[in-house]
């Protein structure tokens, strides 16, 4: 599916090799959507924003002599001159007069790359997902260009022992100010960015059950750039969305799916028949404390809060409202967790452990981690230019 795509040899400027009188038509067409807005950051997260700045470049599409579509992206590997970009896969979908994007890509697509630098390049299509809506582009430039720092979410927010805190961890909690950054496509390619407050909500009328949402809003040519903490580090990707709420992909479903990619040059998609989140990020607080009290030596799960009917889930006796505590013997604590184990469980069965609060009990139930097959990959919105 993902056939390497080769390209011309670049010259210095690119975007002086292509007509672009298109690009400018949309430029001043979608003025109002596209311009960078944020005038409200304070010092701290202006320098957090800044920390990622090198590794944020804008990117534009075209299909054919056409304008597809501009986003951001971020480079999350740079080796001497070889540089790989993470961002939306909405970059290069072929567009349909439906909200949802079409699982097929746009016709005789071209990339073009800007960077920090105000250097622009022909980049290459390497590998793309339309379940995780995520896309692989790799181009060479003439100068070293930086690669951003990662960090993982750490969805873990139940109690913790003494001997568990960890002092000064840059880890995210809710409330915390996050920035949502990208790049403009027009030169001098500006630097963009947009403040918010970290959250674990669901996205809930996305199909993709692992994305996240916060209260911010990012332009369009902002799509696929990262979302970074306070301490400049990446923690996602985002996606645009229409008004004030931007869902975002956490960078630990793209590493990981980007790790397997590069081991096995293939794409995994686990299927495991069940919506779920971290039990504190989403149990209401009477829940919480009938949990503590009658399971007092767990300190965490995964709340289910949906089984899907049909599913190996729902067929092994997994019910909504059970709470995992546990999976092939290892405690777990949060969806994240849970997550990271199953991926590399597709294909075998494993064991849960679940806790009932009404009847105070708990109960092993085995599931089989299943491949989503075509028909069952997720939707994305294509918000398209024009």
């Amino acid at each position: 599916m993902e056939k390497r795509q080769k390209t011309e040899t670049p010259p210095v400027d690119v975007l002086s090799a292509i007509d672009h009188d298109n690009l400018k038509i949309i430029a001043v067409k979608r003025r109002y959507i596209d311009q960078p807005v944020d005038y409200n950051l304070d010092v701290r997260t202006k320098i957090a924003a800044l920390k990622a700045s090198p590794s944020v470049v804008s990117l534009i599409s075209f299909s054919g002599e056409s304008v597809l579509c501009q986003g951001s992206g971020f480079i999350i590997e740079a080796e001497e001159r070889n540089n790989t970009v993470m961002t939306s896969l909405n970059l290069i979908r072929r567009p349909r007069d439906t909200k949802f994007g079409d699982n097929k890509l746009a016709d005789n697509l071209k990339i073009v790359v800007c960077t920090t630098t105000e250097n622009t390049y022909f980049g290459e299509i390497f590998k793309y997902d339309f379940h995780y809506n995520i896309l692989i582009i790799k181009f060479t430039s003439n100068v070293f260009l930086q690669s951003c720092c990662l960090r993982m979410i750490d969805d873990d927010f139940g109690p913790k022992n003494s001997y568990e805190l960890r002092p000064h961890t840059p880890k995210a909690n809710p409330g915390d100010t996050v920035v949502a950054v990208g790049r403009y496509f027009c030169r001098p390619f500006n630097f963009m960015a947009a403040s918010a407050f970290f959250s674990m909500d669901r996205c809930e009328y996305y199909d993709c059950g692992e994305l996240l949402s916060i209260q911010c809003s990012i332009t369009r040519c902002g799509e696929g750039g990262p979302l970074v903490n306070l301490f400049g580090e990446v923690i996602g990707i985002t996606f645009y969305e229409i008004g004030h709420v931007t869902p975002v992909l956490p960078i630990n479903i793209a590493c990981k799916w980007w790790d397997h990619c590069k081991k096995y040059m293939e794409l995994r998609h686990p299927c495991y028949g069940f919506e779920a989140s971290s039990l504190y990020t989403t149990a209401a607080i009477d829940t919480l404390e009938k949990f503590i009290n009658r399971f007092p030596s767990v300190s965490g799960g995964v709340l289910i809060e949906k089984v899907l009917p049909g599913s190996s889930a729902e067929l092994a006796g997994l019910c909504e409202n059970d709470i995992i505590i546990k999976c092939d013997g290892r405690t777990v604590k949060s969806f994240l967790e849970l997550w990271n184990l199953l991926w590399i469980k597709v294909g075998d069965s494993v064991e849960f452990e679940v806790a009932r609060i009404d009847f105070s009990t708990t109960q092993r139930i085995n599931i089989k981690v299943g491949e989503a097959v075509p028909d069952e990959l997720n939707s994305w919105p294509l918000y398209v230019i024009g």
